[in-house]
C-alpha cells in the first residue's frame, strides 16, 4: 500500500489514516456496521441503563495481545484511565473522562458509570483502540505497538515505510488472510501514482480525503484499477469566516459569503462529482439530516450582493486562507475569488503550510475566510459538534459565539431520547444556516485505488478502509 506522509507517532491514541496503519494492529470493544448500529468484536455483549448513564462489558474470553499475554478488564480499564490523564485525541480525550467510575468485577467483565447520560457512548468505543499496557509504558513505546488486531507490529522506518506481519493467533477464526502489510510512505503525488502505474503498489491511498482526485478519475478509468469512494467517512470541506471582526459580526455579510459559494460547480467539474454539494454537513444516515435544508443555500450572486448592500457593505477587501498544495481546493479559491470580485469583494488568497493555518484559523488571526475542513460527522452529531474545531460551541475557528447553539449542543450530548435529540439537530441545523458562521462546501468521501487483484477493503464509520478482511486473487 503507498500513502503520501507518515504518521506523527505509533500512539494509537493519536493515529489514524486511510490505509489503516495502526489501526490494523489494534482491536476495539465495539465497531459500528454502516447503519450505525455498534456490533461486537472485544466485547461479545454488553448491558446500557435506559438512562445510558452506564454500560457492563462482557469481554471475548482468550483474546491475545501479540505478546501472546491475555486481554482481561484491567487492560481496558488502563486504556481509558491513560486517556483521561491528558495529552491525547481531544476527542478521546474528552469522552473518555465521561467515565467518573470504572470497576472490573472480574478479569472478563468491566463496568463504566458516568454522571449524565451519554447518548453517543458507541462513538468513544468506536474510535478507542485498545492497546497493549505494557507496551505503552515501556522503552519502546515511541516506536513499537502491540494490540489484539488482525496484523502485529513488525517495523516503522519513519519517512519510508511500515511493515505490519499476520497475526496468526487472532481470535476471529480464519482472519486475516494476507501475510503481511507494507505500507509504503512517499513525499508527493507524482511519486506515489507512478510507483502505482508501474506495479509496485496494490493500493493508492494519498493523504486528507486519499488520492488527487485528477488521478483517481484517469485510474479509475482503466480496467486494471478499481476505485472505492467510502459511504460514509464524515470529512467535509468547509469555509470559516473571521465572525467576531466588523463586517462579519453582521450575519447578513455572513450569509451573503454562503450564497456567494458555487457548491455545484465545485463538486461537478473540481470534485469530477466524487463529492457531494450540501449546506449541512450531515450525511444521509445521521439523524441531524434533513434534505430540505441541505438545499437551502444555492449559488445565487444577485442575493448575495443584496444582503452586503442591506449590510451598508461595499468595497470589502478580505483575506482567504488555505492549506497551499492541494488541486482541488487551489481550484476552488480561484473560482471563490472570480465570483466574490463579481460582487465588490476583493480577494487576496494566502497559501499556508499546515501548521500556519492552524494557528491563524484557530486563533482568527485572519480578516476574511479559511478553506478547511472537519471531521467526526458520521459519528453521532454531538460527537462532531464537540469534537471538530469549526463546530466548537465554545472555540470554533470562525471565533463565532452564541449561549444558544452552546445550550443546543450540550443539550443534545446528554438527551436520552433519540426523538428528542432529532429534534435539537434540527433547531442546531438552522441556528447554523441563518448565523453561517462555517458553510459547508462539499461532503467528501475518502477514496482509494487498488489493482483489480486486491478485495476485501471494508468501508469503517472510522472514517477508514478496514484491512482485516484484505485478500488478492
Amino acid at each position: 500500500m503507498g500513502q503520501l506522509g507518515d504518521v506523527t507517532t505509533v500512539d494509537p491514541s493519536f493515529s489514524s489514516g486511510l490505509v489503516e496503519s495502526v489501526w490494523a494492529v489494534h482491536d476495539r470493544l465495539t465497531a459500528y456496521d454502516l447503519k450505525h448500529q455498534p456490533q461486537p468484536m472485544l466485547a461479545q455483549n454488553w448491558d446500557v441503563t435506559a438512562d445510558q448513564k452506564q454500560i457492563k462489558f462482557s469481554l471475548r474470553q482468550g483474546v491475545q495481545f501479540h505478546t501472546g499475554r491475555e486481554m482481561t478488564s484491567d487492560d481496558v480499564k488502563f486504556n481509558i484511565t491513560r486517556l483521561q490523564a491528558g495529552g491525547f485525541n481531544g476527542q478521546l480525550q474528552s469522552q473518555a473522562k465521561w467515565w467518573t467510575t470504572i470497576t472490573t468485577p472480574d478479569k472478563y467483565t468491566i463496568v463504566l458509570q458516568s454522571d449524565a447520560s451519554r447518548p453517543a457512548m458507541f462513538d468513544f468505543f468506536e474510535q478507542m483502540n485498545i492497546t497493549d499496557p505494557v507496551t505503552v509504558q515501556g522503552p519502546d513505546a515511541k516506536s513499537k505497538i502491540v494490540g489484539t488486531g488482525p496484523y502485529a507490529f513488525k517495523e516503522w522506518a519513519q519517512g519510508d515505510h511500515m511493515a505490519l506481519v499476520k497475526n496468526k493467533s487472532y481470535w476471529r477464526s480464519g482472519l486475516p488472510y494476507l501475510d503481511g502489510i507494507t505500507i509504503s510512505i512517499l513525499k508527493d503525488t507524482q511519486a506515489l501514482a507512478a510507483q502505482f502505474e508501474a506495479g509496485a503498489l496494490d493500493v493508492m491511498s494519498g493523504q486528507a480525503s486519499g488520492p488527487a482526485v485528477a488521478d483517481y478519475i484517469r485510474l479509475t478509468a482503466d480496467p486494471k484499477y478499481v476505485g472505492l469512494l467510502h459511504p460514509d467517512s464524515g470529512a467535509v470541506q468547509t469555509i470559516g469566516v473571521s465572525a467576531p471582526k466588523a463586517p462579519f459580526d453582521n450575519k447578513m455579510v455572513r450569509q451573503a459569503f454562503n450564497w456567494a459559494i458555487d457548491r455545484q460547480r465545485y463538486n461537478d467539474t473540481i470534485l469530477k462529482k466524487t463529492g457531494i454539494a450540501g449546506s449541512i454537513p450531515w450525511g444521509v444516515n445521521s439523524p441531524a439530516y434533513d434534505a430540505a435544508k441541505d438545499k437551502t443555500y444555492q449559488f445565487d450572486l444577485d442575493k448575495a450582493k443584496s444582503l452586503l448592500a442591506q449590510a451598508g457593505v461595499s468595497k470589502l477587501t478580505i483575506d482567504l486562507v488555505v492549506i497551499s498544495g492541494n488541486a482541488e481546493t487551489d481550484a476552488f479559491d480561484q473560482v471563490y475569488q472570480a465570483d466574490l470580485a463579481k460582487i465588490g469583494v476583493k480577494v487576496n488568497i494566502k497559501g499556508m503550510d499546515p501548521a500556519t493555518w492552524i494557528d491563524t484559523v484557530n486563533n482568527v488571526k485572519f480578516f476574511g475566510v479559511w478553506v478547511g475542513g472537519i471531521a467526526f460527522v458520521q459519528l453521532e452529531p454531538s460527537t462532531a459538534l464537540l469534537s471538530s474545531k469549526g463546530l466548537s460551541p465554545t472555540a470554533n475557528s470562525s471565533g463565532f459565539v452564541s449561549n444558544t447553539y452552546t445550550q443546543l449542543v450540550n443539550q443534545s450530548a446528554a438527551e436520552p431520547d433519540a426523538a428528542k435529540r432529532k429534534v435539537l439537530y434540527q433547531q442546531i441545523n438552522d441556528l447554523m444556516l441563518d448565523e453561517s458562521f462555517l458553510d459547508v462546501l462539499s461532503k467528501v468521501p475518502s477514496r482509494l485505488v487498488t489493482t483489480a487483484a486486491v478485495h476485501g477493503l471494508v468501508p469503517t464509520l472510522h472514517g477508514t478502509f478496514g484491512v482485516g478482511e484484505a485478500w488478492l486473487g
